[in-house]
């Protein structure tokens, strides 16, 4: 006779999914995150030339008017990553 074997109460999850190895930077990942870079420079570009009477909050209208120069910097500096880091690949 066989020993019956002790089932698992636990779900499969699929190897993988959330582990620490999904957010290490590869050769597959980095084009990816190269858009995504230029994605957020574009954003950071488009606020920093935004009139501030374009903003609906007078709060977001104040905070454009005095971090213009801020964003268009951070903008600029996101856009510049980016490219490093689709020439680095």
């Amino acid at each position: 006779m066989q020993a019956a074997t002790p089932r698992s109460t636990r779900a499969k999850l699929p190897h993988g999914v959330f582990t620490a190895g999904t957010l290490v930077p590869t050769v597959r990942k980095l084009p990816f995150l190269a858009v995504g870079l230029v994605a957020l420079a574009i954003l950071l570009l488009a606020l920093g030339v935004l009139p501030a009477t374009a903003a609906p909050h007078p709060a977001a209208a104040e905070l454009l008017s005095e971090r213009r120069l801020e964003l268009a910097i951070g903008g600029l500096l996101t856009l510049v990553a980016a490219i490093a880091a689709y020439l680095l690949v």
